[in-house]
């Protein structure tokens, strides 16, 4: 009995299984082919159907309730296109140009005009820099391991810090106010880092580019979906629905208004509608992924997706403060038309789509996203090897030095984290003025290195691209900052030191006569414009730092005594750093890519450079 009783209650279960699936299965397919649309409230919808109102009306009562609707439109439409111009404009000439601006003017008057940067494009370039002079007291003096002591004389000892956050610690909400501040924020953490973190602004950029495209694509969606429907009951304009010839047919029983067919006149209004719509989601979606692209903090990126969002939604909240009760009803009241795809797709392909079309979309959109960020880790990575090549050769220089170039001021010492003083007595004077140390004032000293002995983990006599990192004792005291960049600039910095020169006082304001301190960083003039500018037909950006011009960097090498030597060893010197360049580019894959011409250009820099150490040593 209980065996018979559960072989019913099976059967049974299969059976309503069956009814199921079989239900489903019909649903699917008229879903698949049938598409049920839903009236939209808002001021397009609203300019729509008032073309199906008081049809029997002549004269003024016949377009008066017609015109208002779509005059009303079109003034909103007209203020999402001038707000999206004049995103786009804020976008090009402010956000982009601006930035540019700065950097072609310190381009040219530093490559075309010959002369330095002054102070406000510098600090507007490279960031402000500010002095802090000590001339007595136990922070004022500094003793090294090796008995050489480092003090004031009439002139105080100094260090610079950067501003306003006195590091190079870059996070999201700090407004660094200078260009290069702002890429290093961008391309400091490389293309995606956890959300997590304070300073995840990747991650928060690709998230917002993803919700901004999800946002537009919904937009198209309805657009693509309101056409369909324009366009399948367009085609019944010629027929009537029980002897009447109106297109919105009222069913008394079910209280709702029922759309039968679009006449000539809706149909052109909702070509306007599409075009407008599509026009304005399209405009947005260029302009607004440019916004996010160039803002360069996770609040403002907050805050601008929230400003395109209101801009698309216009729309909406004018319909919603502007009409009436009465009308919002009657919209309501419209019974969702159902109308068959334009489409040649098979219904089973189409029921596919239920699982896949999401999963596709999502994936796109999250490419897309990425997509987006690596391009502009690309383009601020350009951003940062022409801003940087500034702030390294286009400073003031002493007087008297015209062939010379020399970093803005503070910012190779603000990197080194250097405290400069005037008086070096003891067996560590050779290695110059500077020292880089921790100690600051209300701070005792931990770390104490010379600048020319070692800092990364390779010989100082070694190309500066073969450098290995620094101690770990640098960044673990928070004197320095990580970061792949800011090593980059550190090397080149240990590169210009000069430990035979003297500390100086520069003029960084031609006129103002402002002046600066400045300390021994600095290389011949010469030897950076062929290396570094003129391999690049002077244009400043596609100037980089790597191994192609790091012979430049590296002959600005002169630091002591030792280091002077006559130009037939200055040329073995440099030759055998072109052969380690060789190799470095032959193991890391290169050697592939090079051809004859790398060969010759080769010996053309060779030539240039023994004949420059000739004259030098002239």
């Amino acid at each position: 009995m209980a065996d018979d009783e559960g072989r019913l209650l099976t059967d049974r279960t299969d059976s309503t299984l069956d009814s199921e699936n079989a239900a489903q299965e019909g649903f699917w397919n008229h879903v698949s082919a049938n598409i049920k649309f839903e009236f939209e409230e808002d001021l397009y919808t609203n300019a729509f159907v008032a073309c199906f109102e008081h049809p029997s009306y002549t004269g003024v009562n016949y377009y008066i309730p017609k015109l208002v609707p779509i005059s009303l439109m079109l003034m909103v439409a007209l203020v999402q296109i001038m707000a999206t111009v004049g995103v786009y404009a804020y976008v090009r000439h402010t956000m982009r140009d601006e930035r540019m601006s700065k950097l072609l003017t310190a381009a040219d008057m530093f490559l075309g005009a010959n002369s330095s940067m002054p102070i406000w494009l510098s600090e507007s370039l490279c960031g402000s820099f500010e002095t802090v002079e000590l001339a007595s007291g136990r922070y004022s003096s500094l003793a090294m391991s090796d008995g050489t002591l480092y003090q004031p004389t009439n002139e105080p000892s100094y260090y610079y810090m950067r501003m306003p956050s006195r590091t190079w610690q870059y996070k999201p909400f700090a407004d660094m106010n200078s260009v290069l501040g702002d890429t290093l924020m961008i391309i400091h953490n490389g293309v995606f880092e956890s959300p997590f973190t304070v300073s995840a602004y990747g991650s928060t950029l690709i998230v917002l580019t993803m919700m901004w495209l999800f946002t537009i694509n919904v937009e198209i969606r309805r657009i693509l979906h309101f056409l369909g429907m324009v366009i399948s009951y367009y085609r019944r304009k010629n027929e009537s629905f029980e002897g009447n010839a109106a297109d919105l047919v009222y069913n008394p029983e079910e209280e709702s208004f029922e759309l039968v067919k679009i006449s000539t006149l809706p149909f052109m209004i909702a070509v306007l509608i599409v075009t407008l719509r599509l026009a304005i989601a399209i405009s947005l979606l260029i302009t607004g992924c440019q916004m996010l692209f160039f803002t360069l903090s996770k609040f403002d990126l907050v805050l601008n997706s929230v400003a395109l969002h209101f801009v698309l939604e216009l729309d909406n909240m004018v319909y919603w403060s502007l009409s009436s009760s009465i009308k919002q009803a009657f919209i309501k009241a419209i019974y969702p038309p159902t109308y068959s795809r334009i489409s040649c797709i098979t219904p089973a392909v189409r029921r596919s789509f239920k699982t896949w079309q999401g999963l596709f979309t999502a994936i796109l959109v999250i490419a897309i996203s990425f997509l987006i960020r690596l391009w502009q880790c690309q383009v601020f990575t350009s951003y940062f090897y022409s801003v940087s090549s500034l702030c390294l050769f286009a400073g003031p220089v002493p007087a008297g030095q015209s062939n010379m170039v020399a970093a803005a001021p503070g910012f190779c010492e603000s990197l080194l984290s250097a405290a400069c003083m005037p008086r070096v007595s003891g067996p560590g004077s050779v290695h110059g003025p500077c020292v880089v140390t921790d100690q600051r004032f209300g701070h005792d000293a931990s770390i104490r290195q010379y600048i020319d002995a070692s800092l990364f983990s390779a010989a100082p006599s070694s190309s500066w691209t073969t450098w290995g990192k620094a101690p770990k004792t640098f960044y673990s005291s928070h004197m320095w900052e990580r970061g792949y960049h800011q090593d980059l600039l550190r090397k080149q910095c240990v590169q210009m030191y000069r430990s035979h020169g003297k500390l100086d006082t520069r003029i960084v304001d031609p006129a103002t006569k402002e002046e600066a301190r400045g300390a021994p960083f600095l290389c011949d003039r010469s030897v950076i414009m062929k290396g570094v500018f003129e391999p690049t037909g002077f244009d400043i950006f596609k100037v980089r730092q790597h191994a192609e011009h790091s012979w430049a960097v590296d002959a600005c090498q002169t630091r002591d005594s030792q280091s002077r030597m006559d130009s037939s060893q200055n040329t073995t010197i440099f030759q055998q750093q072109m052969h380690s360049h060789d190799a470095l580019l032959e193991s890391s894959g290169s050697q592939q890519k090079r051809t004859s011409h790398r060969a010759r250009k080769k010996q053309t820099l060779i030539a240039r450079t023994d004949k420059f150490l000739a004259s030098f040593s002239e």
